[in-house]
């Protein structure tokens, strides 16, 4: 979700169609007048759309890499608290639907799609490499994993879990270190992989027990942060938000802002702006600051392992799980 929509092109799909899904959809909420869809950003997850009737305008979100009412229902119900926390900021809104549900499925075929309505939220993606952009979305980080850990839901809500156990992370990846010998066929290569993968989950097994956990964003990106003059106007993406340590979105968010290519390095003065935003907010301890290398590594090798059960399950191509190889080896080196 971003916050200022491109205009729409010849280009662009016909999606307000009689028979638009996406459009189908937004019937639920009953919005009026006539509505009018564009489509916002298509991410490796999900696809939003700008909804806009007349001066009013939502985010329509399809789930593509959930459909299970449970993680969805924890993160609406995650987003209703943080919008009643008097943060700075805003999160995203969750609009309930005329029946009263987080969500709407529309079926086409065998396929179905879920799509849940929020309120939109104005502002442009933070600048990448800018310090002054980097230092307050660090603040803003630090800000928000304070509320994390205040918030109290539902006890019949379950909270899923941010990063545990790479053998957990996918369902066709029981063994990593086997599904990653059967997947490359460079024997060479997949050694490599093997011995990092075990080496990262041993590290952190050993580094973060004891740790206390908390609430946590989980996937802090310039693109999921909204800028308006020279402050944070909003946060977005909470899809997987959960149980974490918020040394874990520190070390997310540092990444996230300093570098878009492990090959190329990280920006040093971007580190430093970062990490003296969020610091100057939420101090981290000297354990978990010695810890931010082998944390990154962490939250890379357990994308690498969710990639390569997609590869298994064949949902994703051969490029794709090479290319978050790439990543892992070259945030390694």
């Amino acid at each position: 979700m971003i916050g200022h929509p491109p205009k729409r092109k010849q280009s662009d799909p016909d999606i307000d169609g009689p028979n638009s899904e996406p459009l189908q959809a937004l019937s639920a909420w009953a919005l009026s007048p006539a509505t009018h869809l564009v489509p916002v950003t298509t991410g490796t997850n999900n696809q939003s759309y700008l909804a806009t009737s007349g001066a009013q305008s939502w985010i329509l979100k399809c789930y593509r890499n959930t459909g299970l009412p449970t993680p969805i229902r924890f993160e609406h119900d995650l987003l209703r608290t943080l919008a009643s926390a008097s943060l700075p900021f805003a999160v995203p809104s969750p609009m309930r639907t005329i029946s009263g549900q987080n969500t709407v499925a529309v079926s086409n075929g065998a396929n179905v799609s879920h799509y849940a309505l929020f309120h939109h939220v104005p502002g442009r993606a933070a600048r990448f490499g800018s310090l002054e952009d980097t230092f307050r979305c660090g603040n803003s980080l630090a800000e928000l994993d304070l509320a994390l850990d205040a918030v109290r839901l539902d006890p019949a809500t379950p909270v899923p879990a941010t990063f545990g156990d790479l053998p957990s992370v996918h369902d066709a990846v029981p063994d990593p270190v086997f599904a990653i010998q059967a997947v490359f066929r460079d024997r060479s290569n997949a050694a490599v992989l093997a011995k990092l993968v075990s080496r990262t989950e041993e590290r952190w097994q050993r580094s973060t027990s004891g740790w206390p956990a908390q609430l946590i964003h989980g996937d802090y990106y310039p693109t999921n942060t909204l800028m308006e003059l020279d402050r944070v106007s909003g946060i977005l993406d909470f899809e997987f938000a959960g149980t974490g340590h918020r040394a874990m979105d520190f070390a997310i968010g540092l990444g996230a802002f300093s570098t878009r290519n492990w090959d190329d390095g990280c920006a040093w003065p971007l580190v430093d702006s970062f990490a003296q935003g969020y610091l100057q907010r939420t101090p981290l301890s000297s354990e978990e600051l010695a810890a931010v290398p082998m944390l990154l590594r962490f939250r890379e090798a357990t994308s690498f392992i969710h990639w390569l059960g997609h590869s298994m399950q064949g949902s994703s191509t051969e490029n794709d799980i090479h290319a978050r190889a790439r990543r892992l080896l070259a945030l390694d080196r």
